[in-house]
């Protein structure tokens, strides 16, 4: 299933059994069934009816409202499984800073092997580029100097080698880009240029999908576990 993104204002969407009809300057536009629908993602000024929104959230469809950076200004996550004992359970295992150490060292260890793969395909489509291998290089060697995996670390240091790793990355990601595109580093809040704007979208919807979904699992997105 597929999102319905509407990016342009002037929208109106309406419920109409188990499907939202698309409006636009009160010419109808389209029926998108519901059932076909994970969420709907508004990037433009948008009106719908909160009758609507219990529609969606019946048909547990998520909505996700952006502004014109990409940045998120409301989220509905859609129906929950509706078992209070996982998010009790959810909550216990917060607390228990040995579990949660080990979790994030895990988590941490397979985004920056994600990373290092990253570099490696993109050494495949450009060998040209000089700093890409040590890039490479610098990121194995920080993973063989983390702490073994039953080591427990407060959040903050994982914080720290992810983003001493994150800081790594980056300077070499950089280097597939044009000139022109400005994208010298990461930069947000607001994005100060195209690729970190396209960037700041791409985390943005995928931190609503991975939400939503957590949701519609029985869990709490609001209690993190890395992030708190």
């Amino acid at each position: 299933m597929g999102a319905l993104i509407l990016d342009r204002g002037g929208i109106e969407l309406k419920a109409e059994q188990g499907a939202i009809i698309v409006y636009e300057k009160g010419r109808r536009l389209r029926t998108v069934p519901l059932a076909l629908i994970e969420r709907v993602i508004a990037h433009a000024d948008v009106t719908l009816s909160s009758g609507l929104l219990g529609l969606m959230a019946e048909y547990g469809v998520g909505f996700l409202a952006l502004n014109r950076r990409g940045s998120r200004l409301a989220l509905m996550l859609g129906r929950p499984l509706g078992d209070a004992r996982l998010r009790l359970a959810q909550c216990r295992m917060a607390q228990d800073e040995a579990w949660r150490s080990q979790w994030c060292g895990r988590l941490l260890r397979a985004k920056v092997h994600g990373q290092w793969r990253t570099l490696a395909y993109a050494r495949r489509l450009r060998p040209d580029l000089p700093g890409l291998l040590p890039a490479q290089e610098a990121l194995a060697a920080s993973l063989g100097q983390w702490p073994a995996p039953d080591v427990i670390l407060p959040l903050a240091s994982w914080n720290g080698w992810e983003g001493a790793a994150a800081a790594i990355y980056f300077r070499a990601y950089t280097q597939l880009f044009a000139p022109e595109l400005n994208f010298f580093k990461r930069n947000r809040r607001p994005p100060r240029d195209p690729v970190n704007a396209v960037l700041s979208l791409g985390y943005t919807l995928l931190h609503a999908e991975a939400a939503q979904l957590a949701h519609a699992a029985g869990f709490d997105p609001l209690v993190g576990m890395l992030h708190q």
